[in-house]
């Protein structure tokens, strides 16, 4: 409560709110009636901006409800509300992260004989953006035009990056253009970040390069949000240039730079490049899990199992602790480098350093097990998995592996199991089952197993035999 004192915004009605606590409006409506509060109400009739002060300390403590109560309050008591007042509540209910109830303000002031303003409409579209409702944050913003400012536009171009309707945060830069609102770089960001989101990195680009050009001071966000939309588009050569930008723009590359560069290298099998920046980072800040994730990825990508290894040594040294998505590619890792044991040891490891194996992993098990001809023991880890978890990868390792084994019965009973696990079998999962079914002459079983299209595809491959 000290520290709220030395607040200019924490005004006495605040402070007796605060300690009182009030649950109903009744109980609101004593405490600012008595003499404690020095008589608000019959004060607010002739200067209601001392109730704008009141509901701004309340919107500022994030205290929506009672910020609603005071402003119903206030009505009981013919304290006559106008704009401020309500948007000031809306302020109030945003910051609480209260969509509905900001809706339900703005609803209400129409019977009020008020309109709401700008800063009521900004209030309430910072809601809907807070909870992802980009539909409702566009109505809102149309029933604002044409008085409209850029918080409001920035509000609905974040609810849009939420959504991933990056061509309407796009959008909505031209209808800021066509009604003179200048776009800031909250607004501008923003509308990277949606690029970003759905991997479009040209749109993400050129928004950077007219942020240069309105020489907006450069933003480490929206840098890092285009570097992100190069990533995902694989785009490392257009990563690798926006991360070696940054010291000119005197921005400092954080590990959200890094990692995402590193990412863009690793997924289009740059190893090399990603062990760099990797060494880079690491004279500069610390490397978490989804650094060294992204380098063992890179390295098990170009087939550098044995550096992958490295890796995961460096990062106990480092006391980084593995994630899930580290361990899978250090195990893929190890598969392509037929290390089935490696494989072994590290699903066995996983739980003792608290990591749940999940479908990737044991994928790259069973895989690493098929390699190596240990047939039986991917046959073993495939029914170790949940019922619900294996995915097409694991059943066709699975089929794969009984075929391989002789297991023509248990690959049957795999390929009829993918349907009753929602997964769809594909061309290897067809393949794999006809040849065990071939080499146990069973095709009769097989087509059993199959529906009329699958069956005109076994007589298909049959027939080409």
């Amino acid at each position: 409560m000290g520290s709220r004192k030395n607040k200019e915004w924490i005004v006495p009605e605040v402070e007796l709110l605060l300690v009182h606590s009030p649950k109903k409006k009744e109980d609101v409506y004593q405490l600012l009636a008595s003499e404690s509060s020095g008589g608000a109400l019959g004060r607010w009739m002739q200067r209601p901006a001392e109730a704008t002060c009141v509901l701004n300390g309340l919107a500022k403590l994030r205290c929506a409800e009672l910020a609603l109560q005071v402003l119903n309050v206030m009505q009981l008591a013919s304290v006559e509300a106008n704009v401020f007042h309500y948007s000031t509540a809306a302020s109030a209910c945003e910051k609480s992260g209260q969509w509905t109830r900001v809706l339900q303000l703005l609803a209400e002031m129409p019977s009020a004989t008020i309109q709401p303003n700008v800063y009521t409409f900004g209030s309430a579209i910072s809601c809907c953006e807070k909870a992802c409702r980009w539909q409702e944050a566009m109505a809102l913003l149309c029933a604002a035009a044409p008085e409209v400012n850029a918080f409001a536009f920035s509000g609905a171009i974040s609810a849009c990056k939420k959504g991933s309707q990056w061509h309407r945060a796009l959008g909505l830069l031209e209808v800021m253009e066509a009604l003179k609102v200048e776009a800031d770089v909250i607004c501008i960001s923003g509308a990277i970040s949606s690029c970003e989101k759905c991997a479009k990195w040209q749109s993400a680009l050129y928004l950077l390069q007219s942020m240069e050009e309105a020489s907006m001071k450069p933003n480490l966000v929206a840098q890092n949000a285009a570097l992100s939309a190069c990533e995902k588009a694989k785009r490392w050569q257009n990563a690798l240039a926006l991360l070696e930008q940054l010291p000119k723009k005197r921005l400092t590359a954080d590990d959200v730079s890094y990692n995402a560069t590193i990412s863009a290298c690793a997924n289009s099998s740059h190893w090399q490049l990603a062990l760099g920046l990797l060494q880079e980072m690491e004279k500069r800040i610390t490397p978490d899990a989804v650094s060294y994730s992204g380098v063992i990825l890179a390295c098990e990508r170009g087939s550098r199992w044995h550096l992958a290894f490295q890796l995961c040594d460096r990062m106990a040294l480092m006391r980084v602790p593995m994630d899930v998505i580290s361990c899978s590619s250090l195990m893929s890792a190890c598969e392509q480098g037929g290390e089935w044991r490696s494989t072994l040891a590290l699903l066995r490891k996983m739980p003792s350093i608290t990591l749940t194996p999940n479908h990737v992993t044991f994928s790259s098990a069973i895989s690493a097990c098929d390699t190596g001809r240990r047939w039986q023991t991917a046959l073993g880890l495939f029914y170790m998995m949940p019922e619900k978890q294996p995915d097409q990868f694991c059943c066709n390792a699975a089929i794969l592996a009984s075929e391989k084994a002789g297991q023509w019965g248990e690959a049957m009973q795999i390929f009829h199991s993918m349907s009753s696990r929602i997964v769809e079998p594909d061309f290897i999962s067809c393949a794999a089952a006809m040849l065990a079914a071939d080499n146990g002459c069973k095709w009769a079983d097989f087509a059993a197993y199959c529906n009329t299209e699958s069956f005109l595809l076994v007589n298909f491959f049959r027939s080409g035999c």
